[in-house]
């Protein structure tokens, strides 16, 4: 039985072990594209280039991926969804505080922030995606304050832009 469980340990720190290299070399390989797309996809490229490392650094494989295969996607031009708080573990006023955020987000953009301010509203983006990945893990209660701060930063920008 200890030999068994000798082995697990084994298979899951090389597991573990292997990730780390395959998300560094995707991020490696996200960093050498050449975006293309509109101003707010090559913004949005950057955005999520720069949460993708931040992430890799305190060893949340999981997310960095995620966004650097969102960085890959704008740098493609492609606009990915959003992180969905409804789809997460998420409830009571953060979940209310997200989910309004978005409607605002999404007003802003329907009102054509992404032309008139397209490197804000990529910032407002990406930052309300690691907002709701830190709200959901809610265990880092000054990079949840980080990026709430920086959506709300960029979205009141991207929402001036747009003002009748």
């Amino acid at each position: 039985m200890r030999f068994l469980k000798y082995v697990a340990a084994v298979v899951l720190v090389a597991a573990v072990g292997a990730c780390g290299p395959l998300t560094s070399e995707r991020l490696t390989e996200a960093k050498n594209m050449k975006p293309t797309g509109s101003a707010f996809h090559q913004a949005l490229y950057k955005e999520y280039l720069w949460y993708g490392q931040w992430e890799l650094d305190q060893g949340d494989l999981a997310s960095s991926d995620l966004n650097i295969n969102k960085a890959m996607m704008a740098a493609k031009g492609e606009t990915p969804a959003l992180n969905n708080p409804r789809d997460r573990k998420i409830d009571g006023a953060p979940l209310n505080d997200l989910i309004a955020g978005q409607a605002k987000l999404l007003e802003a953009i329907g009102m054509g922030a992404m032309q008139k301010a397209p490197e804000k509203t990529a910032e407002a983006y990406a930052a309300y995606d690691c907002w709701v990945e830190q709200q959901e893990e809610n265990i880092q209660p000054p990079h949840i304050a980080m990026c709430k701060k920086k959506f709300e930063d960029a979205l009141a920008i991207a929402q001036a832009a747009v003002k009748p």
